[in-house]
């Protein structure tokens, strides 16, 4: 029985066996295979034995047998065979190198293919975040064109609104300017009618005593004439008044709404509301003129208010001119000589009349217009949110648009006094 041969008489493909058998690695030349087995050998001792028990066994026969020739015939075999597995070695090195490196070619070429992946990626992501960029950019734009858009065109509309205001402004001026030259062309032509009128009473006032109101005849059936029907009242001229300023004279309501309201909440509590005006009549370029609070431009009233609950009619408004045409301190020389109309509200609405309709049981305000003199040289406060005019008559008369229905009622209700300017 033969024993199996040492490493070094091995071939290369039988070193390779051998290594692979306890799990060693393959490559490398011959040598190293020799080496790398010889040392498994030592590390297995009853492997290591065996081998050198059958070189042992080997070297007697060898010795016994004496056969040169054929150990020098295997020798050369196998060297041959050492020859052609250096050869196959080296090819199998070779083709690893060859392999190697084009695995190493092919890792640079993906890591440059990843690389350039990763760089185009990027690419892309910086143009998808610049387009982005454009297109926020491109959106604020717009908004913003938007909103100039929208204020040049409120710009306009508030321009287009002030041109508006200021042409009604111009007309309403205007038309203010033409009625105060018509008012101002009427007074004068009434003046000049007016002093020529005195110049013929006073030449025949020298020849002839005419009485306007004659005294009662023995013959009449009433003993004691009224005292309305023929009343003289004596007018104080404007320029004898002297005039000043006081605080606002605010109103309690803001608006008719808010008047109205109020009246049906007092309604309710104290029942029908009582108001006063005093009519103050005073002559200028000898006309009857009624002195009248402005507010704005259209807006006339009358002085005066309401009364408190219980209130006396003639002290209430005695208090109610002080309150506000009186300075500092006040002033109580007023004298009301007569009553010149009754208008009473059936509704809370702003309509107002001289009667009571059978069907209003309860009105909801009853106001009356007195007539009403100040002592010459009276000096009267007038509230700086408010303007203190002098209207003539011919200019109230039959005049409620411009005045309202009471007011411009005040030329008939005065025409039953013979006024002597003072």
């Amino acid at each position: 029985m033969s024993a199996p041969p040492t490493p070094d008489k091995m071939k290369v493909n039988e070193l390779r066996a051998a290594l692979a058998d306890r799990g060693l690695d393959t490559k490398g030349l011959k040598q190293a295979l020799v080496q790398r087995l010889f040392e498994a050998i030592e590390e297995d001792p009853e492997e290591g034995n065996a081998e050198d028990s059958v070189v042992e066994n080997e070297e007697a026969d060898n010795m016994d047998d004496g056969e040169g020739n054929e150990e020098a015939s295997v020798e050369k075999e196998e060297k041959e065979d050492e020859n052609m597995a250096d050869e196959e070695v080296e090819r199998q090195a070779a083709k690893e190198r060859e392999d190697e490196a084009e695995r190493i070619e092919a890792e640079k070429k993906a890591l440059e293919s990843s690389k350039a992946a990763e760089l185009k990626a990027l690419e892309i992501k910086q143009e998808a975040e610049r387009i982005f960029q454009l297109q926020k950019e491109a959106e604020n734009k717009a908004v913003e064109a938007k909103k100039e858009a929208e204020r040049i065109a409120a710009e306009k509309r508030e321009t287009e609104r002030k041109a508006l205001e200021s042409r009604r402004e111009a007309e309403m001026k205007a038309l203010e300017v033409k009625r105060e030259a018509e008012r101002i062309a009427a007074e004068k032509r009434k003046a000049e009618e007016n002093i020529t009128a005195h110049q013929n009473m006073d030449e025949t006032t020298s020849s002839t005593s005419r009485r306007i109101c004659p005294a009662p005849s023995s013959s009449s059936s009433f003993s004691t004439p009224s005292l309305t029907l023929c009343r003289t009242i004596p007018l104080h001229g404007l320029a004898s008044f002297t005039f000043s300023t006081r605080s606002p004279m605010l109103e309690p309501d803001a608006t008719y709404k808010a008047r109205f309201k109020r009246m049906r909440q007092e309604f309710g509590r104290f029942g029908m509301r009582r108001t006063v005006d005093g009519v103050l009549v005073v002559h200028q370029h000898g006309l009857p003129h009624v002195l009248l609070f402005q507010l704005g431009n259209n807006l006339f009233k009358l002085p005066g208010g309401e009364l408190r609950q219980q209130e006396d009619e003639v002290e209430g408004l005695k208090r109610i001119l002080t309150e506000t045409l009186g300075e500092k301190g006040g002033i109580t020389d007023y004298k009301i000589e007569d009553t010149l109309g009754n208008w009473w509200r059936p509704n809370f609405a702003s309509e107002q009349y001289p009667y009571v309709s059978p069907h209003v049981t309860q009105p909801k305000e009853h106001r009356k217009l007195m007539l009403v003199q100040i002592k010459d040289g009276t000096c009267l406060a007038i509230p700086t949110n408010y303007k203190l005019v002098a209207a003539p008559l011919f200019e109230l008369f039959d005049n409620a648009t411009g005045y309202g229905p009471i007011i411009s009622s005040l030329p008939q209700a005065l025409g039953r006094f013979n006024f002597i300017y003072m």
